[in-house]
């Protein structure tokens, strides 16, 4: 029998969420531990951080990509650039891993197979060691240094078809080349900065990360507004006896102009959910239109009832179902508020989904 276990740091500190998902692994540690192509997508994902920077990003990879696996354009059409090379491997990188990727930029920059790029950055998720870190900041040694390993890292490598010979006139091109646009990026820095993108919840977890940005509601009733404005109007058309086409026929119903505010404010409280949705979570998520669905099964079976007396009884009822429903399930249920279940009922109201009368 064996006995006197040491009790593991921590074990009566764990949480509910630590029980069911394990101890969260740190996003610098997860990086780490990424495939090479997955890796290479978030880099990509990364570059969408500099909103405005970039006019046209390509990813290349594989053999042929000439040392670059993602371009990204600052002005497409004067062939303005930076290059990104991925370099995924389990260690720190040393020179002993560049030699041949700066040796591919000097070659093909060379022979005008691809034009000087403003910047030409290093991206691992191991980061660099002293060695190298000390060769960027000091571009005269990085400069010597290659001509040094040319033979050894680059002559044979750069292209099985032929060797690349370091002859007077490529060292005369290595001399005058600017060797201050090699620089790299900090595993620390990318995490940070991709934080700010729609990907991060969906790598790493740890919840949505940007802000949710109000949305006014504007004093008139603007054309996307018009379906779900009509079905409220028909609605208090019933309730009050008689036509309502536009906000001047209940003017003097205070009870009925503050329940139409609300209305208008909760839709546009739902617009900024939808639009934080957008700005947290990846390209092509389906989560807003998944909690309209929710809501929609929520509510369906009132609005489809026939024993309610007009069609305000039947809104206010069919809202306070939507209130009542548990969203838990949904990506967005941690932002969810009382006015966005209020508001995704006239959502569904304007895609005419549901209807008061």
């Amino acid at each position: 029998m064996i006995t006197n276990l040491p009790t593991p740091k921590g074990i009566n500190t764990l949480t509910n969420s630590e029980i069911l998902l394990g101890t969260p692994v740190p996003p610098l540690d997860k990086l780490k531990i990424v495939d090479e192509d997955t890796y290479e997508d978030m880099i990509l994902e990364w570059l969408t951080f500099f909103e405005g920077k970039y006019e046209k990003l390509l990813r290349f990879g594989g053999s042929g990509d000439k040392g670059i696996d993602i371009l990204a354009y600052t002005n497409y059409a004067k062939g303005s650039c930076e290059y990104y090379q991925c370099k995924h491997y389990k260690v720190a990188l040393t020179p002993s891993h560049i030699y041949l990727e700066v040796g591919k930029l000097i070659y093909y920059t060379y022979t005008n197979q691809y034009n000087i790029p403003t910047k030409y950055f290093f991206v691992s998720p191991q980061g660099i060691g002293r060695a190298l870190h000390d060769l960027i900041i000091n571009p005269s040694d990085l400069r010597n240094n290659l001509k040094k390993e040319w033979d050894k890292k680059c002559r044979k490598e750069i292209t099985k078809k032929v060797d690349i010979i370091l002859d007077k006139n490529l060292i005369k091109y290595i001399d005058s080349f600017d060797f201050t646009i090699i620089d790299h990026i900090e595993p620390i820095k990318f995490i940070e900065q991709y934080k700010h993108t729609s990907y991060y919840s969906y790598r790493f977890g740890g919840g949505l990360q940007k802000p949710r940005k109000p949305i006014s509601t504007p004093n008139n009733i603007n054309k996307h507004e018009i379906p779900y404005v009509k079905n409220i109007f028909d609605a208090y058309t019933s309730k009050l006896k008689r036509a309502i086409s536009s906000e001047q026929d209940f003017e003097n119903e205070i009870r009925i102009k503050n329940h139409f505010l609300r209305q208008r404010n909760n839709f546009y409280h739902a617009e900024s959910l939808e639009q934080f949705s957008r700005d947290n979570l990846p390209l092509g998520n389906t989560a807003f239109s998944d909690l309209k669905n929710e809501i929609h099964e929520q509510i369906i079976e009132v609005c489809e009832s026939d024993k309610y007396n007009d069609g305000v009884e039947k809104m206010d009822e069919a809202i306070i179902m939507a209130k009542n429903g548990n969203y838990n399930s949904n990506p967005l249920s941690g932002e969810l508020k009382s006015q966005d279940k209020s508001g995704i009922c006239h959502h569904l109201s304007n895609e005419n989904r549901v209807k008061w009368t």
